[in-house]
C-alpha cells in the first residue's frame, strides 16, 4: 500500500530582494504573469504575494524572466540583477 506524502511536503522558499527593494520568497508553487502596459503578478493559487508596477513594458517582461529563472531552480540560481530597472 503506497502513502501520499506531498501533503506533508513543503517547496523550499528562497527570500530574494524584489524589483522594488522589498522582500519575497519565491518557489516553484507560485506562478509570475505579466499584464502588459500594467504590471507584473506574482501569485500563490489565487492570493496575490507580489505586485510590481511603474516600468516599462521591457523592463517589465525583464522582471518577469528575472523571478520565473529563480522559481525554477531556487537551490541554484544566481540572486536578481535588478541594475537594470535603474537605467
Amino acid at each position: 500500500m503506497s502513502r501520499n506524502y506531498s501533503s506533508r511536503v513543503r517547496s523550499f522558499s528562497r527570500p530574494i530582494l524584489g524589483p522594488d527593494g522589498g522582500g519575497i520568497s519565491l518557489n516553484e508553487n507560485l506562478s509570475v504573469s505579466l499584464l502588459p502596459g500594467r504590471a507584473v503578478v506574482v501569485k500563490q493559487g489565487a492570493r496575490i504575494v507580489a505586485f510590481y508596477e511603474g516600468w516599462t513594458d521591457e523592463l517589465l517582461a525583464y522582471i518577469r524572466d528575472e523571478l520565473t529563472r529563480i522559481m525554477l531552480d531556487p537551490y541554484n540560481a544566481e540572486d536578481p540583477n535588478w541594475s537594470a530597472l535603474a537605467e
